[in-house]
């Protein structure tokens, strides 16, 4: 087997350098490289060395590709250096060829880079023969090493594109990634591994990532094998392969799976050393996991902090702020009708005076239960603040908004809501709603808004316990 091709990409875009070290496997060797992008991490890596070459962009927004070159050929002469650039001036480059750089390669035909190497590089040394068990172990941590990599892209994915979700086994986007973790660690010719399933502890059970259904929970404490190493905490063997646990600020989150492929297990079950291996790569991988699963989860219960309303669990003014603009520029794109009503409970304030503001918050309570129970199921219901509401009505026009306001308004008239002082009485309470549909009057979201908020005051005016506008 050859030798490594040992790389330093002077890079500042981590998917460029990448796409460099996929173009430099095909030189048929592979690839070990470090991306680095300033003047200290460039005097760091030629101490660290050896390297076989060195690939460096033209455009570094932190170092200049001339004083690059510069401190390579002093610490590293007979390394070749090369450049690759997008656009290049002319004079630019005769300066680079003239001061040691081997060879230029445009971005745009990166697909040059591996011939052009293979002509400057001295042919590897042949390594001594190796031995199977050896030589899988080697294999194995290649391929460790590069799914780590992927799993690292994906954990930046979930972070970069504010990906969260409340249930992943319900197909939300984290059980989309892990799905995609599976697919990427189930590769027979890679890290051997024949079938790979991701668990996840989600209250008191234990379940299948992206699966839905009473069949796909399993009960946290049943004797399941599965179960028992999730909740023991402990790797564990099994006659198909791996059950590594992940655990993440030290409580356990889910499990790794890990089936061995046919061919290999007589190996590995000969070999403590190569079922050593198998152990410790999945325990790196359970790691990696562990931290995306904790990350989505994290953000998942902060984006719902901040957009939850703490006395009903309805969404707050800032999520209405939000699905309103989303749902405006909807409408307006599509010509779509949409309709908002702004809600106020009547006489909230002798409630407060004579139960006290807890009194007032069950009532606050009781009122948006009914509100979420009366809604369609298109319709958005939002704690605006005080004793208001807002119901956001997509598809929905004027006259039929004005029909779900009325049956809103009805709803709560006749609902006996428990006096809190006193379980023999009941508290009878009513409503002012304003409706208003979009329409070319409205500029924005907050025009719109405007103008359902100066119907429910008109409704108050005229008397509460109506319905004005549409």
């Amino acid at each position: 087997m050859a030798t490594p091709l040992r790389a330093l990409l002077i890079e500042d875009s981590e998917d460029d350098a990448f796409l460099v070290a996929r173009m430099l496997e095909r030189t048929g060797r592979e690839v070990r490289f470090e991306r680095i992008e300033t003047p200290e991490a460039l005097e760091a890596a030629l101490s660290a060395g050896p390297w076989d070459l060195v690939v460096s962009d033209h455009s570094l927004p932190r170092m200049r590709t001339a004083e690059a070159l510069r401190r390579v050929t002093e610490r590293l002469p007979g390394v070749p250096f090369f450049v690759v650039a997008g656009a290049i001036r002319k004079e630019e480059l005769d300066e680079l060829l003239a001061a040691g750089a081997r060879a230029f390669v445009p971005k745009t035909r990166l697909d040059r880079l591996p011939e052009v190497v293979g002509r400057a590089v001295p042919p590897p040394r042949p390594e001594p023969a190796m031995t199977e068990e050896a030589a899988t172990i080697r294999r194995w941590t290649r391929e460790a090493a590069r799914a780590s990599v992927r799993l690292w892209q994906l954990t930046n994915l979930l972070r970069s594109a504010r990906l969260a979700t409340g249930a992943a086994s319900g197909g939300g986007p984290l059980a989309e990634c892990l799905r995609r973790v599976s697919e990427i660690l189930a590769d027979p010719q890679g890290l051997g591994w024949e079938k790979v399933e991701i668990l996840l502890v989600e209250g008191d059970a234990l379940v299948a990532a992206g699966r839905g259904g009473p069949g796909s929970r399993m009960p946290l404490g049943s004797d399941d094998p599965l179960a028992r190493a999730a909740r023991e905490g402990e790797p564990a063997d099994t006659a198909a392969g791996l059950l590594v646990p992940l655990r993440a600020r030290g409580a356990a989150v889910g499990l790794l799976a890990v089936s061995f492929v046919g061919a290999d297990r007589p190996l590995t079950d000969r070999s403590e050393t190569l079922r050593d291996a198998q152990r410790d790569l999945a325990r790196t991988l359970a790691d990696h996991l562990a931290l995306l699963v904790d990350s989505a989860r994290v953000h998942d219960r902060l984006e719902r902090e901040a957009t939850t309303d703490a006395l009903t669990g309805l969404l707050n003014r800032r999520a209405l702020g939000e699905r309103l603009r989303d749902e405006v520029r909807r409408s307006r794109r599509y010509r779509r009708p949409l309709s908002v009503l702004v809600v106020d409970v009547d006489g909230l304030k002798p409630v407060n005076d004579s139960l006290g503001h807890a009194g007032g918050d069950r009532v606050i309570r009781e009122v948006a239960k009914i509100l979420r129970r009366v809604r369609r199921s298109l319709d958005v219901v939002f704690r605006y603040g005080g004793d208001e509401f807002v119901v956001l009505c997509p598809e929905t026009s004027g006259p039929w908004a004005v029909r779900l306001a009325e049956r809103l308004r009805l709803r709560v008239e006749k609902a006996r809501i428990p006096n809190p002082r006193d379980a023999g009485q009941s508290l009878s309470l009513t409503l002012s709603v304003g409706v208003a549909s979009f329409g070319p009057e409205d500029a924005s979201p907050a025009a719109l808004l405007r103008r359902a908020d100066a119907a429910c005051y008109a409704a108050k005016r005229a008397g509460r316990n109506r319905v004005a506008g549409g």
